[in-house]
């Protein structure tokens, strides 16, 4: 180390009146010394570099600080001063190649980087061979679309369970999320059913065809939903046979549709909705009414989005239920955002597994007294 110590002495005595070119060159020269050496540098050593390196590179122009930050922030032992300072870089090309690479960098200032700096940055971060919780619930947070697929398919990053809710909730409407989420191999099986509840048929026959394992717990899951809907749920005896008995004549001729349903909402016919919901859904009435009644809707939201039914024709549904209650809300917030996330696909499918446990619970000769 002798000769580099003359020579670092020798440029340290040349930096305050160095030409603007001199002191670019003197720093690659410097940089390039300490790179052919990084791994045989002791502590004392590279804190020499650190002093040195961190002085030539002071007001010198952005490409050549993002030039220094490239070659600088692969080696495991760069010198920590002067990558603190390329990392708080305020241009994201000197600060994104430390971010995503030194090992160096302390995870405060990641947390720091993360909460007040653009989406280059985050972008950057997102990239790193691996990230704690406390940084990925940040990213998740703050991150546009690209920071947030990249982070969630970085495989060395842990995700807390605010994080893997945070990214369910984004993966709406967004199916390469819902993809890349529901492919980690990390994600909580609890999380995993409500991104498959959620998610487009599309998503759940990538991550089938992805994992053909997961098949089985896609189904057992949509199965365990409608038992555990069924079981809520209080039968409520009633007369139907006259409604039925009109609506099975319009159901014959192709004249039970949506329009009709409504006509029998808007005159708050109760018997008709109802019988006109497990006309269309092939229901049995005691399961209709059922969810008619539920407190939560949730049944109900799953056969009108398995009959395709209009939002329109849902909310005035509600009220006239609400009314027969003699309730009066105005508003049905949790309702519209039930209807909205379940995929019509799901729905559908829910309503064949109750039709197979509807089938299997009937006796013989009583399904035409329905």
């Amino acid at each position: 180390m002798g000769s580099a110590a003359i020579l670092l002495a020798e440029l340290e005595n040349a930096v305050s009146r160095g030409s603007h070119t001199r002191r670019t060159q003197m720093l690659r020269t410097v940089t390039d010394l300490f790179l052919c050496n990084a791994s045989s540098f002791r502590e004392e050593q590279v804190a020499l570099f650190d002093d040195i390196i961190g002085r030539l590179a002071r007001d010198i122009e952005t490409n050549i600080r993002a030039e220094l930050a490239r070659r600088l922030a692969p080696i495991d032992n760069a010198p920590i001063n002067l990558m603190t300072t390329l990392a708080r870089d305020s241009e994201a090309e000197v600060a994104s190649p430390v971010l995503a690479r030194s090992e160096v960098i302390g995870e405060s200032i990641l947390l720091e980087t993360a909460r007040a700096k653009s989406q280059d940055f985050l972008l950057a971060i997102s990239q790193r061979r691996s990230l704690s919780e406390p940084i990925t619930d940040v990213l998740v947070q703050r991150g546009d679309r690209t920071v947030v697929r990249t982070v969630a398919s970085n495989q060395g990053a842990s995700f807390s369970e605010f994080g893997f809710t945070t990214l369910i909730r984004r993966s709406g409407g967004d199916d390469e999320l819902a993809y890349i989420v529901g492919s980690r191999r990390d994600i909580p099986p609890r999380q995993f059913q409500q991104l498959v509840l959620k998610a487009s048929d599309l998503v759940r026959t990538r991550l089938l065809e992805s994992d053909p394992g997961s098949a089985e717990q896609v189904d057992e899951l949509l199965a365990r939903l409608a038992g555990r809907i069924e079981a809520k749920l209080k039968l409520v005896p009633r007369d139907y046979a006259d409604a039925r008995l009109r609506l099975e004549r319009l159901q014959r001729v192709g004249q039970l549709d949506e329009t009709e349903l409504l006509t029998c909402v808007r005159a708050g016919k109760f018997k008709e909705m109802v019988v006109a919901l497990a006309l269309m859904s092939g229901l049995s009435i005691e399961v209709v009414e059922r969810a008619m009644l539920g407190e939560h809707h949730e049944l109900l939201m799953i056969i009108v989005r398995a009959c395709a039914l209009s939002w329109t024709t849902v909310k005035q549904t509600l009220a006239v239920l609400n009314s027969a209650r003699g309730l009066h809300r105005g508003d049905f917030d949790n309702e519209f955002n039930m209807f909205h996330k379940l995929q019509i696909a799901t729905a559908q499918r829910t309503v064949r597994f109750l039709l197979a446990r509807q089938a299997a619970t009937v006796p013989a000769g009583a399904e035409a007294a329905r």
